[in-house]
């Protein structure tokens, strides 16, 4: 009966939060498939009628590979809504998970992001790989369009980093996906690993019920005025004096920047990143100093020595990152 309703009606199973994850995935696999025939033909196609629009024809090849990969089941697709921005790839197997992570990314993200050569899944995927006897489930999460970078200054002030109302509109979002996973994988303590900006949908998000067992906030803005922190979840903060997030983090006027800076938040716990620089802000000054803003994947410093359980290895080109096999519950 599910393949049949999956492949009847695949954009709404895979969009139903609380199912379990491998049937949202095989849905997705179906939904997925379903446009890759057109964009392969549209690869090797143009309008040469109309030459001015030659180059609105041609897909991104990024696309058409990374939508095959799914349809081979080589991606394991969460959720595909890319007519509202939003992507969720999951890595690992729901089957031998012992622990969640939510890999949150901030500034900049995009679901090509996801389909580059390079792709913003990498964190999670290494995590997962790297985890002792595979028993991390990881998600790396998009709910909908994110702020991000630009030299236009009228387009930087509307959609620019430190503009808070992406983050209300994010919130209910990423809170009703880790809703379905507390429903759906019951038991299993969980991280929420968010970069940059989305610290301020994670804090955002747990008004809706997004109360993971341990929040990291990777080089974060913090979370705006009015956030009462939720008991139950404990909280790491891991940032640069010199991240260009200090400039707004901390202060707050209606829709521009978040007031509350992530060393303000109640009883979070600040962990040493192990860079040096100089701060951004004076409000900082007793981090240890970093070199700027940090990609999500080397913003792990001594969290050994705070209570996680996990381990620490050196890549291949001499960084260190730090495996998470286990957080530690959270205080009540």
């Amino acid at each position: 009966m599910f393949v049949r309703a999956s492949s009847t009606r695949p954009t709404f199973i895979g969009a139903l939060n609380g199912l379990p994850p491998a049937i949202r995935v095989a849905a997705n696999r179906i939904h997925a498939a379903n446009p890759l025939q057109d964009l392969e033909q549209l690869q090797f196609t143009a309008d040469i009628d109309h030459l001015a629009t030659v180059n609105t024809n041609i897909v991104d090849p990024h696309l058409a590979n990374y939508l095959r990969r799914v349809a081979d089941g080589d991606v394991q697709l969460y959720l595909w809504r890319p007519e509202k921005g939003a992507i969720i790839e999951m890595a690992g197997d729901p089957r031998t998970a012992k622990s969640a992570m939510f890999v949150v990314p901030g500034t900049n993200a995009s679901i090509s992001k996801f389909t580059s050569d390079n792709p913003t899944t990498g964190f999670a995927n290494w995590q997962v790989k790297n985890s002792r006897q595979h028993s991390v489930l990881a998600f790396t999460v998009l709910t909908g369009p994110m702020p991000y970078l630009t030299s236009n200054p009228a387009d930087f002030w509307s959609n620019g980093p430190q503009n808070n109302a992406f983050a209300v509109a994010r919130a209910p979002e990423l809170a009703a996906f880790e809703r379905g996973v507390f429903a759906a994988v019951p038991g299993i303590p969980t991280v929420s690993y968010e970069h940059s900006y989305a610290t301020g949908i994670g804090s955002a998000a747990e008004a809706f019920g997004a109360t993971p067992t341990v929040r990291v906030l990777a080089g974060g803005v913090g979370a705006m005025y009015g956030y009462d922190p939720a008991d139950s979840v404990t909280r790491y903060a891991i940032q640069a004096p010199n991240d260009v997030n200090r400039i707004y983090a901390g202060k707050q006027t209606w829709e521009v920047g978040f007031g509350v800076a992530p060393e303000s938040i109640r009883g979070i716990d600040v962990l040493d990143s192990g860079m040096g620089g100089l701060p951004m802000s004076p409000s900082i000054g007793g981090l240890t100093p970093d070199l700027g803003h940090a990609d999500s994947s080397t913003m792990l410093g001594k969290r050994e020595s705070e209570g996680w359980q996990g381990r620490t290895t050196r890549t291949s080109s001499g960084s260190v990152r730090w495996i998470c096999t286990s957080p530690r519950r959270a205080r009540r």
